[in-house]
């Protein structure tokens, strides 16, 4: 094991760990909040899902994958790196699903990634550099389509508290958006390359940028689908309220490094959504975490377990 992948995993425990505490914080928060929740009241809305609209959220689950994974092909054409199309687009999704569920996502995946590029002769410190590609791609992604929600609809604030005031509200969205719009207008100026930790990183040209805004917030909308679709209609709030709530409740599950977002994404849907009944959100929320977070992973340990056998095939 490298000294790369040493520190990395070193890095690794101690986020899950803390992360652990996020889990068992937000569980005990939740807990008090589900206590009205019947077992039979949650069956019963996980039986009153539409069939289609099951098989659009499972749909919505894998495109938003397919963009997720194709994180990893623009990162490599910003590296000027031939590897297989398929071969990235199969490393990009396991790193994603292994990395959202195991929490610690940044580091998780960059682990996965240097497991699977530096076998196709790519560098630790280009690895490094797709690992922060992907990163800045997901937070445009939110920040895009957050900034446009709040923009729009900056009443969606009084869903989670009471302390924020409108017009700061409004004007953050517009902030959020204008980043975004910044960050690909800086891609059409003649910017020099920067040097960090050995590292030469320069500015993604136009076609990259605009790729990168554009794909990521398909990609957080499309994970929002996932959750609005098998919502019931009575009392349903809209895609854009919802894809709102997601952007918050999934940046906050992150920031808490717990694993899934355990705890945390649901406390903040039940709040964000307290005005249809909990059994539904309930149920919405557990058709997500199987579509996007338990189906994948499954399959990304599937994937992980036939690449290792390949290699030790290669080596014997």
């Amino acid at each position: 094991m490298t000294e790369f992948r040493r520190r990395m995993k070193r890095a690794e425990i101690g986020w899950n760990l803390l992360g652990l505490g996020a889990i068992a914080v937000s569980l005990f928060i939740l807990g008090r909040q589900l206590q009205s929740i019947s077992f039979s009241g949650l069956q019963a809305s996980l039986l009153s899902i539409d069939r289609t609209a099951l098989v659009g959220s499972a749909l919505a689950a894998m495109a938003a994958y397919l963009l997720l994974a194709s994180y990893d092909l623009m990162a490599l054409k910003y590296l000027r790196r031939q590897i297989r199309p398929a071969y990235a687009l199969a490393s990009g999704a396991t790193a994603f699903a292994v990395s959202h569920t195991i929490g610690a996502s940044v580091l998780s995946g960059a682990l996965l990634r240097y497991r699977a590029y530096s076998a196709k002769g790519v560098p630790a410190s280009e690895v490094l550099t797709m690992v922060a590609f992907c990163l800045a791609t997901f937070v445009l992604g939110m920040l895009f389509v957050g900034g446009i929600v709040f923009v729009i609809d900056p009443y969606i604030a009084d869903r989670l508290t009471e302390s924020l005031p409108l017009p700061s509200l409004r004007t953050a969205g517009q902030v959020m958006v204008g980043l975004c719009l910044l960050y690909v207008a800086f891609s059409f100026l003649p910017l020099g390359n920067v040097r960090v930790a050995g590292m030469t990183i320069s500015y993604p040209p136009p076609g990259i940028a605009l790729c990168q805004l554009s794909i990521a917030a398909a990609e957080i909308l499309c994970a929002s689908l996932v959750i609005y679709l098998v919502l019931p209609a009575e009392n349903n709030p809209g895609l854009l309220v919802t894809a709102g709530i997601f952007t918050i409740a999934f940046a906050a599950a992150l920031v808490s490094h717990a694993p899934a977002g355990l705890g945390v994404f649901e406390l903040i849907f039940m709040a964000g959504l307290s005005e249809m009944a909990k059994e539904d959100v309930l149920a919405a929320l557990l058709v997500f975490r199987l579509f996007y977070f338990i189906v994948p992973f499954l399959l990304s340990v599937v994937a992980i377990a036939i690449f290792q056998l390949r290699m030790r095939r290669a080596i014997g």
